[in-house]
C-alpha cells in the first residue's frame, strides 16, 4: 500500500527503526592532565574512555589518541602502550569486548619531536572501526583537549 508520498508505510517504519537502533559511544571518564595544563616531553596522557558498541565483532573496533598536524584537519598519533582493566588487547587500541572502560597512556614523549605535530598539543580520542587490513574510520571523536608546552620548552 502506497501512502500520498508515493512511499509504501512499510517503509517509513523501516526508515524510524533504523533511526532509533543503538549506536557506539565513547565518553571520556577521566583525563590527566586536565585540558589546558602545560605539558612538557616528560608528561604522561591518561585517559579512560567508556565504550559501548551494540553491533560489536572481535578486532574490528579500536581506540585511539591522534594528535592535530599543522596541515588543517589532519591528525597523527597512535600509542605506545593501552590497557584495559588488567587485560592487553591482542594489538594497541584493539577493543576485546563490546562495553567497557578503556585505559590509554600516551607519553606526550612520542610527538614531542615531531615538528608537524601543531603546538599547543590538540588531541582528540577517537572509537574507529576496521574497514580492511591497516586501515579503519571514526565512528566516535571526542575532542580536541588542548596542552600548551611549559614555558621554556621548544
Amino acid at each position: 500500500m502506497k501512502t500520498r508520498s508515493g512511499i509504501r508505510a512499510s517503509c517509513l517504519m523501516a526508515v524510524a527503526v533504523t533511526a532509533c537502533a543503538p549506536v557506539p559511544s565513547l565518553h571520556l571518564d577521566s583525563i590527566t592532565p586536565r585540558a589546558g595544563t602545560a605539558v612538557g616531553p616528560d608528561s604522561m596522557l591518561r585517559a579512560d574512555l567508556r565504550y559501548r558498541i551494540p553491533q560489536f565483532s572481535p578486532g574490528h573496533w579500536l581506540v585511539l589518541a591522534v594528535f592535530q598536524t599543522t596541515t588543517s584537519g589532519v591528525t597523527m598519533g597512535g600509542f605506545v602502550d593501552t590497557v584495559k582493566a588488567g587485560e592487553q588487547p591482542r594489538m594497541p587500541g584493539q577493543l576485546p569486548d563490546s562495553a567497557g572502560v578503556y585505559r590509554l597512556i600516551e607519553p606526550f614523549s612520542s610527538v614531542w619531536g615531531n615538528s608537524s605535530i601543531a603546538r599547543p598539543f590538540r588531541v582528540f580520542f577517537l572509537l574507529n572501526q576496521t574497514t580492511g587490513p591497516n586501515s579503519s574510520h571514526s565512528v566516535v571523536k571526542l575532542g580536541p583537549y588542548t596542552y600548551p608546552i611549559v614555558a621554556g620548552r621548544p
